[in-house]
């Protein structure tokens, strides 16, 4: 995620839970803490990190990110939108 907290992106919003929430103050765009885990109960099938793509508000993608390859993977999305 250090390469999430340390880069500028448009149009990108974080959402964590609250115990979560500490490790991207400092961050430069939203950070949304779901304090009543309402994430859960839309039942999107993600666990841990995942990337949503959205347009016009409206749910595209779910990427499903992994701890070991969570920077690598970030990179390769955010580059790809240069």
């Amino acid at each position: 995620m250090d390469y999430l907290v340390s880069h500028q992106f448009n149009d990108v919003t974080i959402i964590c839970t609250d115990g979560n929430s500490e490790y991207f103050n400092g961050a430069s765009y939203p950070v949304l803490v779901d304090t009543d885990a309402e994430i859960e109960r839309l039942n999107l099938r993600t666990q841990n990190v995942a990337l949503l793509t959205t347009d016009k508000r409206r749910l595209e993608q779910i990427i499903s990110l992994q701890a070991n390859n969570l920077d690598s993977m970030l990179i390769a999305y955010f580059s790809q939108e240069d």
